[in-house]
């Protein structure tokens, strides 16, 4: 990708900074990236380094070449170079059209940050933070700038998953929401913009729905921890992959009125016999690791992760051609 005449700040150089640093600098936008510790940007940079180097190592021809990368060291160096590290705030976010949060979700070291970012950046820039589940309008509440402010938040591995979260508050600008809705467009994600916010936004609510019954099951002797995780992944996950649950349960009938009318009690019928979210705590959360470190002992994670990783690199392939 040539070169753009635009910068974007990342503040932390932790993983989805790290990611999100990347992932902006390959669509050619050049990067400042904000730490207080010099070491870990030096870290950081290494490691953007290394995860180009294993596109070029790990992945096939065919998912290198949908990426458009040709991994060789002058490209990895041409990309590193649009990559500025910064231990000064001020000078990080000078220039730049989009600051890009992503720091620790800590609440208070946020609006900590917010709070500097907030005495140098202008009304033109924009502030956006990748948290997972704190509500925009309880961050930027006090803020001078908080028209500009919105949530960018990504799942991981965020070089790979399209899908990103746009969060506005109550007070966010039109103009901002579009400014970040089509950025991501351009760059081959696949942004949802919440028409107003809820905790844990859309990813984590579903994803809690289902971990949660997962859970309870288990909790009750019903089903092992495999054949939970076999229903996900040899059943429901097949389908979900290509289409969502609406557009599912639209197939499943003659559309969705003949869904609702087949269905609809029976649905709530069941859905009544839920139980209560629970913590995962004691005999039953005990149990559940033992039953996954059968399955993926804990010195396999990372193999396991890159496994995954490639598998659904693989997916996304598949997906496009269809």
């Amino acid at each position: 990708m040539e070169a753009k005449n635009e910068i974007i700040t990342i503040i932390g150089s932790g993983i989805i900074g790290k990611s999100f640093a990347w992932i902006f600098a390959l669509n050619g936008y050049t990067i400042h990236i904000f730490d207080v510790d010099q070491s870990q940007l030096q870290k950081c940079i290494d490691s953007i380094k290394q995860d180009l180097k294993d596109i070029g190592e790990k992945c096939t021809d065919t998912i290198r070449q949908d990426l458009n990368v040709i991994v060789n060291d002058m490209y990895i160096e041409k990309i590193i170079g649009r990559v500025f590290a910064f231990t000064d705030l001020a000078k990080a976010v000078n220039n730049a059209f989009l600051i890009q949060e992503c720091v620790p979700e800590n609440l208070e070291l946020k609006r900590k940050v917010y709070k500097e970012v907030d005495g140098l950046m202008t009304v033109k820039q924009i502030l956006s933070s990748s948290t997972s589940s704190l509500l925009p309008s309880i961050l930027s509440k006090d803020l001078k700038h908080k028209k500009r402010f919105i949530v960018c938040h990504p799942v991981n591995p965020v070089d790979i998953v399209p899908i990103v979260e746009i969060v506005p508050a109550p007070w966010t600008d039109l103009d901002v929401i579009k400014t970040m809705k089509d950025l991501l467009s351009g760059m081959g994600k696949q942004p949802i913009v919440l028409i107003k916010e809820v905790p844990g936004f859309i990813v984590n609510r579903l994803q809690y729905a289902i971990l949660n019954e997962s859970y309870n099951l288990v909790n009750r002797g019903i089903v092992s921890v495999q054949d939970v995780d076999k229903v996900m992944s040899e059943g429901l996950s097949l389908r979900w992959a290509f289409l969502g649950p609406f557009q599912i349960a639209s197939l499943n009938a003659n559309g969705w009125n003949d869904y609702c009318d087949k269905y609809s009690k029976m649905i709530k019928e069941v859905s009544d016999t839920f139980d209560p979210p629970q913590l995962y705590e004691g005999k039953t959360s005990d149990s559940i690791f033992q039953q996954l470190q059968a399955i993926i002992p804990i010195g396999k994670l990372n193999q396991a992760r890159e496994k995954l990783a490639n598998q659904m690199r693989t997916l996304l392939k598949l997906k496009k051609q269809n």
